[in-house]
């Protein structure tokens, strides 16, 4: 919780013997801020010409590295799985030893801290916090590849369906029907639960179940239904039309067509409305949405007119996407600035072209959003240079566009 997160950080301080390499990285970090995009890299050049001829040059190559890296945690605890133990691996491999993994920490901690007031929030504090205890147990201790094997799973989530018969055959059956990272990211106690459900679900006992759960500083949300064209922007857009910030959405598809979307949510109610009151409202919104009774842009509208968030802004980003085929797919990155039903309308553009999303990051920033989508794509229409710039077209027009 925030205080165990509080605690961990106080007891990094208190025990922390270098002190003067945070202090420096902070003062230097932002040194070439001003000389173009590559700022990191720049400033990291400035600090091993600048510290020797201060006489601090046996801090010259740790604070060059720390300055190289120090927008690095943030990026990757907010727009990368860090249950995969290769994005974690990679990570270990750049920061090098656990004391630069340290000050790294406590500097990002200190960088977003101090920009301005509603920055720093419980949820980033959780996902940086989660990011540096796994990178320090690789550190100490090796990365466990068979971590999230069917069998481990298996193993936990057997336990939890007693009532059901035959429950350790069928836990390995749901589970061998999921991809790794469902493995690796959702609790055992999720896991009997979703099984219990799709089981419902392939019965034809219900059409969808929203499960929700409250935490400190946080909401989790997962929809279970059958797959169809437009679902996630569809789910995005209510959860934003009820005042609920999308901060981080895993996509898991079944070969049956089920899906489970799990969602980590921020509450952004301009007003304030009960939160809980809220939460209560979306399955019958959804049942609303799915029978056409209710349509997208009325709810969006709805949350516009409550009053949007007053953000006080450094600068504005331009819309910005990039676009990096995989074998089976693409990564796309969007930075641009927020907006109300952003989400909604990204994902409605990679709908409408075809894209399946697999995953999505997203997180809010001083100066806009920057979203992550894993998508794959079939038809591989991204293997055309002329296809990848219409979609970072529409993307783009999407982005600018307003509610």
């Amino acid at each position: 919780d925030d205080l165990e997160d509080d605690n961990k950080l106080a007891e990094l301080w208190k025990g922390c013997q270098f002190r003067p390499l945070i202090y420096l990285t902070l003062l230097c970090h932002d040194l070439a801020k001003g000389r173009g995009d590559d700022h990191t890299n720049k400033g990291a050049a400035i600090v091993l010409e600048a510290l020797p001829r201060f006489g601090m040059g046996e801090w010259a190559e740790r604070v060059a590295l720390l300055v190289r890296l120090h927008l690095l945690m943030e990026q990757i605890a907010f727009r990368r799985d860090i249950t995969d133990p290769a994005v974690i691996q990679s990570f270990v491999d750049q920061v090098g030893d656990e004391q630069s993994l340290t000050a790294l920490y406590l500097v990002t901690v200190c960088d977003m801290s101090a920009v301005r007031e509603g920055v720093w929030t419980s949820w980033k504090a959780k996902l940086l916090s989660e990011l540096y205890s796994a990178a320090r147990n690789v550190m100490r201790h090796g990365l466990d590849i068979q971590r999230g094997s069917v069998a481990e799973e298996v193993e936990r989530v057997a336990p939890l369906l007693s009532e059901i018969e035959g429950g350790r055959d069928r836990a390995e059956e749901f589970i061998r029907g999921m991809q790794a990272e469902y493995r690796r990211s959702v609790p055992a106690a999720e896991i009997a639960q979703h099984l219990e459900i799709v089981d419902k679900l392939q019965l034809g006992e219900m059409e969808f179940r929203w499960l929700i759960e409250q935490k400190a500083g946080f909401v989790i949300l997962t929809l279970l239904t059958h797959d169809r064209s437009g679902l996630l922007a569809d789910a995005s857009g209510l959860l934003i039309a009820q005042g609920i910030g999308i901060r981080e959405a895993r996509i898991f598809t079944r070969s049956d067509g089920v899906v489970i979307d799990r969602f980590r949510c921020e509450d952004i109610e301009p007003t304030r409305l009960s939160i809980g009151k809220r939460l209560e409202q979306i399955p019958d919104l959804w049942s609303q949405l799915n029978s056409g009774k209710l349509h997208m842009e009325e709810l969006l509208t709805r949350f516009q007119r409550r009053g949007r968030h007053e953000q006080n802004r450094v600068g504005v980003v331009d819309p910005g996407v990039s676009v990096h085929p995989s074998s089976d797919g693409a990564v796309i990155d969007i930075s641009a600035e927020d907006s109300i039903g952003l989400l909604y309308r990204l994902c409605s553009v990679l709908s409408d072209e075809g894209f399946e999303i697999r995953s999505a990051r997203v997180i809010g920033r001083l100066d806009g959003i920057l979203d992550s989508f894993l998508v794959q794509d079939p038809d591989e229409l991204l293997k055309a240079a002329d296809q990848i710039e219409e979609l970072k077209l529409k993307l783009r027009e999407a982005a600018e566009q307003k509610c």
